[in-house]
Order: structure tokens, then sequence, then C-alpha cells
């Protein structure tokens, strides 16, 4: 009686995780770029940066999960690197002598600045953040000269205060009895005197 073969197991091969069917994507940089891309638009569409998640970042972008963490380490990594790519783009219309106005800021200047608050918790990140603070200041400290006539050591005491100003109410401001008006109110009233001041 002849014996009966044993079939035989064939290696099935899993695909690997990569950009979706019908992705345009073709090379790592334009994977970074859709990534934070993908950021920025949930961010405008008024999704809160606490509440972010990958599931809606690669979904928007086309990508798998794996992308975010062989491209950026994590979550907070990818978030860095929105803030980066804000600053090496718009660094200059991002910052004017009136950015720190609540009423008036570009959106995209308050996300920026929500993410900092954001990743200002993750000690790992604290070099990358204070290298993120150095150049906000050293250009609006460099505005507030053009515009009102400053000393290096005045302007920069400007830039400072506006910045801790900014960020202390993106951080707590839910949180305390004033409304954004009255910050822009303290704002445009320092403004004034600086303006003053120059002439």
């Amino acid at each position: 009686m002849a014996k009966k073969r044993k079939p035989i197991k064939r290696k099935v091969r899993r695909a690997k995780p990569g950009p979706r069917a019908g992705s345009k994507y073709q090379s790592a940089e334009q994977i970074k770029l859709a990534l934070i891309d993908a950021t920025e638009n949930l961010l405008s569409e008024g999704i809160v940066v606490a509440s972010l998640s990958l599931r809606q970042i690669t979904q928007r972008a086309g990508v798998d999960k794996m992308y975010v963490n062989r491209y950026f380490g994590d979550l907070d990594g990818l978030l860095l690197a929105v803030i980066q790519n804000l600053l090496a783009t718009r660094m200059r219309s991002l910052i004017s002598s009136d950015v720190f106005t609540l009423g008036r800021a570009d959106a995209t200047v308050i996300h920026a600045f929500e993410i900092y608050v954001h990743l200002a918790r993750n000690q790992q990140l604290e070099p990358q953040l204070r290298q993120l603070a150095a150049a906000v200041l050293a250009v609006y400290k460099g505005q507030l000269r053009e515009v009102f006539g400053l000393d290096d050591a005045a302007a920069m005491r400007e830039a400072v205060i506006g910045l801790v100003w900014l960020v202390g109410y993106l951080s707590v401001g839910h949180l305390l009895p004033i409304a954004p008006s009255e910050i822009d109110d303290l704002m445009a009233n320092r403004r004034s005197q600086l303006g003053k001041r120059s002439h």
C-alpha cells in the first residue's frame, strides 16, 4: 500500500507594513512630510493636541503606524518635528511684533505653542525645546528691535515676557479668571508704551 505523502507546508509571506495601496509616497522624506502635514491638518480642524492619536494621524496620512516609530521615535517626536517644520518654513511669518495677540494670531502660531506646552513635560526633549525657544526669542527680539528701536537687552526682555505670557496662558489660562481679550489688552498696552519710548 502506497504511503500517503505529507502535505507540503508552504511559508506564507506576510506583507510588510508600508504605505497603503495606491499611495504616492516613494521615499522616506515623502512619508515624513505626509505625517507632519496630517498632524498639522488635524490640529487646524480643531483636534486638541492632547487628544491626537497615532491612529488618527496615520489614517489621515495613509501610512502604517510603524513609520512614526521608524522616523520620529514616537508621537512626541512627531509633534516636535511639526514645530521644527513650522519654524523652518515660516519663522518670519510665525513671529511678529503682534504674534502674542491671541485674538489676531495665526491659528498655526497657536497650534505651534500648544504643541510646545504639551511637549514641555517630556524631559527627554528638553534640549530640543530649549533650542526652539532660543530660535523663537532670537527672531522675535530682532523684530522688536526693528519696530521699537530697542537695544538688545530690552528687546530680549520684552521677547521673553511675550513668550512667557502666551505659553503661560495656553498652559493654565483655562483655569484662570481672565479672558484672552484681557491678555490682548495687557500686551497692547505694553506695545503702546514701547512705541512711546521709541519716539
